[in-house]
């Protein structure tokens, strides 16, 4: 009986032993290891691929974010919107929500049940001071858009190809940039701009996407076509040796510099 507790005693302790050896080697030391690797050999990579300005920092090189003026080259849909969003004057935080006249469009909540569902609920519209131009009571709140910012996230709606929702978000996405765009017909649409990538945050869009926002772009800015194809050439990148994926276009890249030549913000990008 003795033996046989012994040998269990030492069975045990060999198994806590090579456990916490292995758990110190995996879960400590080699992530140290390649943490201080990557900072040594790639030091922008390991610390988030960080773009900066003027000494303040505006993204990250492989994080996308939304862009709404007529001046910039636009994402692609997401359904979280780039986790962009604005604060009202209560400091809700709302996505960003514009109607046609360019102005915010806000939904605020005037009464909850006991469950936190909301009951009642209206439209607010703001200008650029922040004066109230437009009040609207929410009759139907299962129509309404809830622009209430839900925290950082990512992911797409993961619409089924036969779900109405999905026609309708691409109907409405089409008709905006057509309008904005009116020289461009539906046909030529490429096809990156009407769908989401699976994370909502892609940072690229396709040289084809680009093209065609040039001209849109080159209005609203006041910089020549060729001054803008000269940028967005820039700030492509081609296939991963010249086999693997597609050429790419960093629409933050872009707009940073389109905003430099434009005297947005200052020159020097880091």
């Amino acid at each position: 009986m003795k033996e046989r507790a012994m040998k269990f005693l030492h069975g045990t302790r060999q198994a806590v032993v090579v456990t916490i050896v292995l758990m110190l080697l995996c879960g400590l030391l080699f992530p140290l290891l390649l943490t201080g690797l990557s900072a040594l050999f790639f030091p922008h990579q390991a610390g988030g691929s960080l773009l900066t300005v003027d000494g303040q920092t505006v993204g990250a090189e492989y994080v996308g974010q939304e862009f709404t003026e007529d001046y910039y080259l636009w994402s692609r849909p997401s359904q979280y919107h780039y986790n962009v969003y604005i604060e009202d004057r209560d400091g809700t935080q709302h996505y960003v929500m514009e109607d046609d006249a360019g102005q915010q469009i806000l939904f605020i909540v005037d009464e909850e049940d006991a469950d936190g569902n909301v009951t009642r609920a209206h439209y607010d519209t703001f200008d650029e001071n922040g004066n109230q131009v437009f009040y609207r009571d929410i009759e139907n709140l299962d129509e309404a858009t809830d622009t209430r910012f839900g925290g950082l996230g990512s992911g797409s709606a993961n619409y089924a190809p036969s779900n109405p929702a999905l026609t309708e978000r691409i109907e409405a996405d089409l008709e905006a940039f057509l309008e904005k765009n009116p020289d461009v017909k539906r046909e030529d649409i490429p096809t990156d701009l009407l769908t989401a990538s699976g994370s909502g945050l892609d940072p690229h869009i396709s040289p084809a996407s680009a093209e065609v926002q040039i001209p849109r772009i080159a209005e609203a800015s006041n910089l020549s076509e060729d001054t803008i194809r000269k940028i967005v050439a820039r700030h492509t990148s081609g296939k991963i040796f010249g086999i693997f994926g597609e050429d790419t276009v960093n629409v933050l890249e872009v707009n940073i510099e389109i905003a430099q030549a434009m005297g947005i913000i200052p020159s020097g990008t880091e």
